[in-house]
């Protein structure tokens, strides 16, 4: 006669879900978070529908920053953040967060009248900036973006369309690049003249 073994098996489903990274504390004063990735962006749980059904994300929020002034990676054991009635498909799974860290600096463009375009125009005057005008522009922003930016980059311009002739001071208009702000100081002096016909 053979002994009749029980064996019960749970089922469980699986399912993904995704990953968030938050960051606490504060970097080093003159440092901005210029980046943070962090891979895996999905993970795999494995549990009952019912578990499963309460779980749509998992939140890593110790990526601690305080006082940092370089890159840094960090290492986190997924199953630390999970719910207990879930588990992973890969037990050993880490989320891997890379932060790349970025001086914060200031530097000052004098903008060269010949590099000023004008916008709105008419073709019946003719517009020059004068040599006396002193425009600068003040750039704020990650220290290797602000050291290779040029005035040309930053399209300097003047709106002349409510203008007619005479003398005018009028503001500079320029286009910052991403991540950098752009203060702009003095304004320009334009001689606008009608062109004789």
């Amino acid at each position: 006669e053979t002994d009749k073994v029980r064996v019960s098996i749970q089922v469980l489903k699986t399912k993904q879900i995704g990953v968030k990274v938050n960051t606490i504390g504060s970097l080093a004063k003159g440092y901005s978070v210029e980046d943070l990735n962090f891979e895996p962006q999905e993970i795999t749980i494995a549990g009952r529908d019912e578990a499963l059904a309460q779980v749509d994300e998992i939140t890593i929020n110790d990526v601690d920053i305080s006082g940092l002034d370089k890159d840094t990676e960090y290492s986190f054991k997924v199953a630390d953040y999970l719910p207990k009635d879930v588990v992973l498909t890969d037990p050993e799974q880490k989320i891997m967060v890379t932060l790349k860290v970025g001086q914060i600096t200031s530097r000052t463009l004098t903008l060269n009248r010949s590099q000023i375009d004008f916008a709105g125009g008419l073709s019946k005057y003719r517009y020059t900036i004068g040599k006396d005008s002193q425009v600068k522009v003040v750039l704020t922003g990650f220290k290797d973006v602000i050291d290779t930016i040029t005035s040309s980059d930053l399209n300097p311009m003047i709106d002349v369309s409510d203008f007619t002739a005479g003398n005018h001071l009028c503001n500079v208009t320029v286009t910052a690049p991403e991540n950098v702000t752009a203060v702009v100081s003095g304004k320009a002096q334009v001689k606008i003249e009608k062109i004789e016909e």
